[in-house]
This record gives C-alpha cells, structure tokens and sequence, in this order.
C-alpha cells in the first residue's frame, strides 16, 4: 500500500476546504460579527471570573497560613487556565 498518493490527496482535499471557509468568512458580515461579539463576551467573562479566582486565591495565601500552598496554587492555575482558554479561542478568528 502506498500512502504517500493518499496523503497528498487529503492535503489537497483541506486546502480546498480551508480556502472555501475563509472566502465564505470573509463574505458573511454576519458570522464575523457573531465572532465578535462571542469572543467579546468570553473575554469579559474570562477577566471577572478569573479576576474573582485570583482575589479570592491572594486573600487565602495572606491570610490564612495553614493553607498558603493552596492560595499559591490557585493563583498559579487561574494564570495557567487562562492562558489555555486564550489559544483556544482567539485562533478562531484568525
């Protein structure tokens, strides 16, 4: 079996289908601008609640000392989580 001819083939096959989305995009006001507005709404929505997460994570490594390790990691993971959620989102519009 030759897969090299297959490979090339489905290559092909998502170009076509890649440019074919973007022209469709690129056209269509509409889905932009739901784009938009749904990437405006995740990012406000991102910051408050991860905006609460770190106030709520630096009270507890300050205040209570018994547990610091947990305010720390809650800090860390807030940063980390947005991150993530950041590269999974912006490359939509992109």
């Amino acid at each position: 079996m030759e897969l090299k001819p297959l490979k090339q083939e489905i290559k092909s096959v998502k170009k076509a289908g890649k440019k074919e989305i973007n022209s469709i995009l690129s056209e269509n006001k509409f889905v932009k601008q739901l784009f938009m507005n749904s990437l405006k709404f995740g990012l406000n929505r991102l910051m408050y609640i991860s905006g609460f997460y770190l106030i709520f994570g630096l009270i507890l490594a300050v205040t209570i000392p018994s547990i610091v390790g947990v305010g720390i990691a809650l800090l860390i993971g807030v940063v980390v989580a947005d991150i993530v959620l950041l590269t999974m989102s912006l490359p939509l519009l992109i």
